[in-house]
């Protein structure tokens, strides 16, 4: 009867482990602790940033355009509100925001389209003088950054269950451009 409740316990510990796993966050908790999403929301932001220069903020959205430049990286990104999960709720758009990073990034990796939450401070504001309107972009430096699509495979039922997958021997870089492929690879039903 011991050995019975012992390996109880120890299923149950496992079983637990894997569910904490399972709920983990793509941004973490210290960033999030930092960013104040009650108070302070994209729509507020994009009316005036330099009000609200130095302030930590997680946004997310679909990557519209990638540059180097001698500083670093610069992602354009047309804004989507976050769900649960941190990722994009696809369905709204608030705008569009940049997001930079001191870093070179690969652009091979930061492709337009895929869907990205970044947290990081906001840091001004650049305004681009179009014919018709001046455009005003809140700038964000970057301190961490999610790639959505790089993770999630199209037979996952969430984005954090990428650990059985890796576990499994599927490409940890499945995209929308082999998923065709992995269907065939890959067949669970």
């Amino acid at each position: 009867m011991k050995n019975f409740s012992k390996m109880s316990v120890f299923l149950l510990e496992v079983l637990l482990a894997l569910a904490m796993a399972g709920c983990t966050l793509p941004i973490s908790a210290n960033l999030r602790q930092e960013a104040n999403r009650n108070l302070l929301n994209f729509t507020q932001v994009a009316d005036k940033p330099a009000a609200y220069v130095g302030n930590t903020v997680i946004w997310g959205g679909i990557i519209q355009n990638v540059r180097s430049t001698s500083e670093g990286t610069e992602i354009q990104i047309l804004q989507s509100p976050l769900k649960s999960d941190e990722s994009p709720d696809l369905e709204t758009t608030g705008g569009e925001f940049i997001a930079i990073t001191g870093e070179i990034r690969d652009l091979n990796i930061l492709k337009k389209g895929e869907r990205i939450t970044i947290g990081g401070d906001i840091i001004g504001e650049r305004i681009e003088d179009t014919k018709i309107e001046k455009l005003r972009y809140p700038v964000v430096l970057i301190k961490e950054l999610y790639l959505w699509d790089r993770k999630k495979k199209w037979w996952e039922p969430r984005s954090s269950s990428g650990w059985f997958w890796e576990l499994s021997g599927a490409s940890p870089q499945a995209s929308p451009e082999n998923w065709d492929q992995g269907r065939q690879e890959y067949k669970f039903w």
